[in-house]
């Protein structure tokens, strides 16, 4: 039986007959039919990463998928998941990534939001964008790279949907192989430099290997930045070269002399990485230890090995609660996560 009152059915009866999708409801403001179960998936669907779908139906039902390869198989997975909770209701698509879709037709749903292009920077994928004024921030997600494979097509980790449901704003770093790693460099800086003159507030960059190693580059070249997440930060290929560790400790050596104490800097490095040298683990509290940059190491958590460990949604739902609080509190304190 439906728990929904009947000022919750006017509001859907209200989704149904819009003409545009819309962002995402927030912690609070209740989602139609469903009960106080439901109503607590969706607050946890809210942050479980890219990308994802929320299912509803009118007899309560509720389900999601989320941490999928694609809009497709979120949708598939979330409307399967609604069904065996309603096995005879009919579930439909609520919400997919961060757009409210009841009652449209999906085709509507804007890939990207519009807003403008920020030097190099563009929306990400099927997320609003509430701009410099209305936005608490902006979050940058820089990818990595994989031969053959178009790697801008890969979501934000899911840590960043954190930010999202905070109401940050989520920006991606798209670029194709760049053979010259200081022509990408000064392309971000740039585009850093663009979404300061727009107006944002906040500037966290967040990245995945070679995302992750520049987003590290942008910190140690002054960048107008107030945090840096960097996960499996590579940047020599694999096998790693032997100038591998020893440019990351460079790296790091840079930071420390930049000693921001208002910039926190988190990295996660796993066990069974095949694109790290080895040592790293130790050299980060080795060259940043002492000095005044708030730093939060993930070191080779258990149960998750290898380059691409941080991608899924185990990473996230152990770790995105001590990233989120580890960059924005102050001060700077993960709390809890192993």
């Amino acid at each position: 039986m439906s728990t929904m009152t009947s000022g919750c059915r006017r509001a859907a009866l209200a989704l149904s007959l819009v003409t545009a999708v819309a962002p995402l409801a927030r912690a609070g403001e209740p989602v139609p039919f469903l009960g106080p179960d439901g109503q607590k998936d969706y607050e946890r669907f809210q942050v479980e990463g890219f990308h994802r779908a929320f299912a509803i139906s009118e007899g309560g039902g509720f389900g999601q998928g989320n941490a999928r390869p694609s809009i497709e198989n979120a949708t598939k997975g979330a409307i399967e998941n609604c069904q065996k909770r309603d096995p005879h209701g009919k579930c439909a698509i609520y919400a997919i990534d961060g757009y409210v879709v009841w009652g449209e037709d999906l085709a509507t749903l804007p890939r990207y939001a519009s807003a403008p292009k920020l030097g190099g920077f563009i929306p990400s994928d099927y997320t609003p964008v509430l701009g410099p004024e209305k936005a608490a921030g902006i979050i940058i997600w820089s990818h990595g790279y994989l031969p053959g494979v178009d790697a801008t097509q890969g979501p934000p980790q899911g840590y960043v949907a954190r930010f999202e449901a905070l109401g940050w704003d989520v920006y991606r770093f798209n670029r194709e192989y760049i053979p010259q790693i200081h022509t990408e460099i000064q392309i971000m800086m740039d585009s850093i430099n663009a979404v300061r003159a727009a107006g944002y507030r906040k500037v966290v960059l967040a990245g995945q290997s070679h995302g992750a190693w520049i987003s590290l580059e942008a910190l140690a070249h002054d960048a107008p930045i107030d945090g840096v997440i960097s996960i499996s930060p590579a940047h020599h290929g694999t096998p790693p070269t032997s100038a591998a560790r020893s440019d990351f400790r460079q790296l790091l050596h840079e930071i420390r002399s930049r000693n921001a104490a208002d910039i926190p800097l988190v990295i996660a490095l796993f066990q069974n990485d095949s694109y790290d040298p080895g040592g790293r683990f130790a050299d980060v509290p080795d060259i940043l230890g002492g000095s005044a940059v708030p730093f939060y190491l993930i070191d080779r958590p258990a149960e998750l090995t290898g380059h691409g460990a941080g991608n899924g949604f185990v990473f996230n739902r152990r770790f995105g609660p001590c990233i989120l609080r580890f960059v924005l509190e102050s001060p700077h304190s993960p709390g809890p996560c192993e």
